[in-house]
């Protein structure tokens, strides 16, 4: 991506959780209080506990490309939270979309204000016609709830700043260099932050990969190194997060967003380009979300709204369009321990192999999952067996020989063993089709 406003612009393994948001009683009254007293516009306060928002944003790596690269960073990030790497940007969201939909403006104008295209108004990178006072920065929302929590906005596409952000403590954006090395700049100035400073809220935005997509193109070897590049940078950043002494004594507690604009093909992007273009990540990571479990996919409209929930701010009298993740339903059940046992052993392939009769049309998209359509595409299919295949062997690779939760590495069968079984089960299902 330039820097100017022109710009042409896993399947991992995780563990059952059946997750359940619940608010306290106090969280509860004041939500019901705010709706007896109508829509006000100012924030109202849900929370008192010290908690944080990181946000990362990587422009360009879609949905369709990230989880086929090595990212231990970002599947660090995945397996202590949840993630979807399908979720949609705004091209996905209405019939026949404008070609900018599928571009940056747009999208990340939605992931910082939690509006849809229609409600924000902008259609491209020009960002014409765009009123901050009525489609302002989630930091605004955050700054009238408490004027007292530092924000940061530290971008490397310079229109974030200069053309959505109205209320930051700390904006920092870069024009000096190879995307490369502007990113590796943002990260040593995120870092020091990090160290030295006290943020409450802070936006990042990396450039690289989609700099290197448009040079070289979408899913090359170029491209594919910018993102490794990028979760090397993630992980830093993380690790500056997790030393400061408020994270150590557990005072601190964070939530750390990844997200990303859109994808391309070729050395482009555009809504018209389908779901190559509008499937993105989402990966929440901290301790309100139940640990490796696969998010229901959502929209870049639910990242604001929660980011507000964990600081504390009610995003319903807002005017938002996305809504807060971390309701009931949102998260399916996800890895090779289908049987919930906390084991990945064999008794996880005889789970599989039983539920093949299973009528999913009666089942609800938790349960279907549960019964080994890891797809979610209504079908028992050999597409899911690879999928169980690719989270068994990533169970062995993490947790064998390792005590470490949520897998007793004693249980876990070799690999080669597993292979056996699941040839003679492919077999099988040709079979009784």
């Amino acid at each position: 991506m330039s820097m100017s406003p022109t710009k042409s612009s896993r399947s991992k393994s995780f563990q059952i959780v059946r997750y359940q948001y619940r608010p306290t009683w106090q969280r509860m009254g004041l939500l019901y209080l705010a709706v007896w007293l109508g829509t006000s516009l100012v924030p109202l306060r849900l929370a008192e506990a010290d908690n944080r928002v990181l946000i990362i944003g990587i422009d360009g790596a879609g949905g369709s490309y990230l989880p086929a690269v090595s990212t231990p960073a970002i599947d660090r990030l995945a397996f202590d939270g949840v993630a979807s790497y399908q979720s949609l940007n705004e091209g996905a969201l209405v019939a026949s979309p404008p070609s900018g939909y599928g571009a940056s403006g747009v999208n990340w104008t939605t992931i910082v204000t939690g509006m849809s295209a229609a409600h924000h108004g902008i259609v491209d990178n020009s960002f014409a016609g765009y009123d901050p006072s009525a489609a302002p920065h989630f930091f605004t929302a955050v700054k009238q709830f408490d004027p007292s929590l530092f924000t940061a906005s530290i971008v490397n596409w310079s229109p974030i700043n200069q053309q959505l952000l109205t209320n930051a403590d700390l904006a920092l954006e870069y024009d000096c260099c190879s995307a490369s090395a502007e990113d590796a700049q943002l990260t040593a100035d995120t870092m020091n932050l990090l160290r030295s400073g006290d943020p409450h809220a802070v936006f990042l935005h990396f450039e690289q990969v989609d700099a290197a997509g448009h040079g070289n193109g979408w899913g090359g070897a170029a491209y594919q190194q910018a993102i490794r590049n990028v979760d090397a940078h993630i992980g830093d950043i993380v690790q500056a997060v997790k030393t400061r002494p408020g994270y150590i004594s557990g005072e601190e507690n964070w939530l750390i967003m990844v997200t990303a604009d859109h994808g391309g093909i070729g050395t482009s992007h555009s809504a018209g380009q389908g779901h190559v273009n509008w499937k993105v990540p989402i990966i929440l990571s901290g301790s309100t979300f139940p640990d490796n479990s696969v998010l229901v996919p959502g929209t870049l409209r639910d990242l604001a709204p929660t980011a507000l929930v964990h600081l504390g701010v009610a995003p319903h009298t807002l005017q938002l369009d996305g809504g807060a993740i971390g309701t009931p339903g949102q998260f399916l059940p996800s890895g090779a321990d289908l049987n919930g046992d906390h084991l990945v052993n064999a008794d996880d392939f005889t789970w599989f192999k039983n539920h093949l009769d299973d009528d999913l049309a009666k089942l609800d998209v938790t349960q279907r999952y549960a019964a080994g359509d890891l797809n979610n595409d209504g079908l028992h299919s050999p597409a899911d067996f690879a999928l169980f295949s690719q989270q068994y062997q990533y169970a062995w690779a993490n947790f064998r020989g390792k005590v470490a939760p949520p897998f007793r590495a004693e249980e876990i069968p070799e690999p080669s063993a597993f292979m056996m079984l699941g040839f003679a089960f492919l077999v099988f299902l040709r079979r009784r089709r």
